[in-house]
């Protein structure tokens, strides 16, 4: 119980604090070994989550927040959220939070900006999304400040090759290349992509140089991988 009150004041301050727009408030339940994982990949640090603070305030500018969701276990938090800012909206805010010593040590956090002009239907794609040219170089969707990243290197998925980096998630460089869906699933054949980023949840599988089923958000990215999209469990790959 003492560990989970200690996560439910950690999470309930910053949560507090994400309301007065002020960058070091927002800051403040963070260290330096405190890192968030998003689909363009993993900011590390101070700066690294400084970066991801700037950036969503400039995609919400002005945003007014709604958390219509807290659950707490343990050291573990769940927020859904919802924001309305002057030009977007967002109404699939989830983020995900490992509370311990008194700060926040790791972070999920997902959204989907919605424009609110009345000319567009679909989601703007943000800096942090993916982007919809498959020909996207592997800086296209990805923030440049408070990463550091290992050489440029190609990967080949389903016959298509990619630039990447070495070391990142080959969920990473797959979104950043501009591909959602990593599998179909067994029975309604409907598209699954990258959805937790932490290898709980295993819908972001495929298969790698071979080998059914690997996640590709806890799969580092190195030279030459050859990866394919799979139906299901992947079993098809044997079937006649």
């Amino acid at each position: 119980m003492e560990n989970t009150a200690t996560s439910q004041e950690i999470l309930n301050k910053h949560l507090e604090l994400s309301r007065s727009q002020s960058e070091q408030d927002f800051l403040e339940c963070y260290r330096e070994d405190s890192f968030l994982i998003m689909r363009s990949g993993v900011r590390r640090g101070i700066e690294g989550i400084r970066a991801c603070y700037r950036q969503l305030n400039q995609e919400l500018p002005n945003a007014r927040y709604t958390y219509k969701a807290v659950v707490i276990e343990q050291d573990v938090g769940f927020l859904e959220w919802s924001a309305d800012s002057d030009t977007h909206t967002v109404s699939d805010g989830a983020d995900s939070y490992v509370l311990r010593d008194g700060y926040i040590r790791a972070q999920t956090i997902h959204y989907t900006l919605l424009p609110k002009s009345s000319l567009r239907s679909t989601a703007e794609p943000s800096a942090a999304s993916i982007t919809s040219d498959n020909s996207a170089t592997p800086e296209a969707a990805r923030i440049a400040g408070g990463v550091t990243r290992g050489p440029e290197v190609e990967i080949v998925v389903d016959g298509q090759p990619i630039q990447a980096f070495e070391g990142e998630s080959v969920a990473a460089a797959i979104l950043a290349s501009g591909r959602r869906a990593f599998r179909t699933t067994t029975r309604l054949d409907e598209p699954r992509g990258m959805y937790c980023g932490i290898g709980v949840c295993f819908d972001c599988v495929m298969t790698i140089d071979g080998r059914l089923n690997v996640r590709t958000c806890q799969a580092p990215v190195r030279a030459g991988m050859r990866i394919e999209s799979q139906r299901g469990d992947g079993k098809w790959r044997f079937e006649s």
